[in-house]
């Protein structure tokens, strides 16, 4: 064996070595540091997660004191750091890869209609294909064809208004499982806060509406 491919071979496998173990406690201290903000933010009564193969992420599930919500279902999924050819392959071809999360607000009342407000770059997969089809701005909507005109418009401004310089990339209210569900891709922690706090600000102005529809 050569001089040179001996050093070759020993710095590769210190680098293998040096970028497990730094992804790997990378995305243990960001993971750690994300369910602290949740926390903060959702001030539940009970949590209980489950990691994702070590490094990858966890399912959250908080129990909210708001009397409106049953649970609140969080899925986070981080980029694999840990992967030892990870930095080398983001550097040559994924710059733009993000981590990302998932949150679901589960309602206790039964919602009667189906609403999405998606960016027009996403695609993700819709199961309901009876859905009314939108377009407006840099959305694609769908929703229910009994859905009220007037309660439509005020839920198509309110995402535009809160979602149009956001990451989230998708919003949809489900009955079947009485939930709405948001989906965001985020650089860093600030990013993550920021987009928490429009999912929360969202929640609080749909339940307004539907009072208001109610009424």
């Amino acid at each position: 064996m050569s001089g040179l491919l001996f050093i070759f071979l020993t710095f590769l496998t210190f680098y293998l070595i040096w970028s497990f173990y730094y992804g790997y406690k990378k995305n243990i201290k960001l993971a750690k540091d994300i369910s602290k903000n949740l926390e903060n933010l959702f001030r539940p009564k009970d949590t209980s997660y489950v990691w994702l193969g070590g490094a990858v992420g966890f399912r959250a599930l908080y129990k909210p004191y708001e009397k409106d919500l049953k649970q609140i279902l969080v899925n986070l999924r981080l980029q694999p750091r840990q992967s030892i050819f990870y930095y080398l392959i983001k550097f040559l071809f994924l710059r733009s890869l993000k981590d990302n999360i998932q949150i679901l607000y589960f309602f206790k009342k039964p919602i009667s209609f189906e609403f999405h407000a998606i960016k027009s770059f996403y695609n993700p997969k819709i199961f309901n294909q009876d859905l009314k089809k939108d377009k407006e701005e840099n959305f694609k909507f769908l929703y229910s064809s009994f859905l009220s005109p007037k309660l439509y418009e005020n839920l198509k401004k309110l995402s535009i208004k809160l979602l149009k310089e956001s990451n989230i990339k998708h919003l949809a209210i489900t009955p079947d499982r009485k939930v709405i569900y948001f989906e965001f891709d985020f650089n860093n922690l600030n990013d993550l806060k920021e987009n928490l706090e429009i999912s929360k600000k969202f929640l609080k102005e749909f339940l307004n509406l539907l009072k208001k529809s109610d009424s």
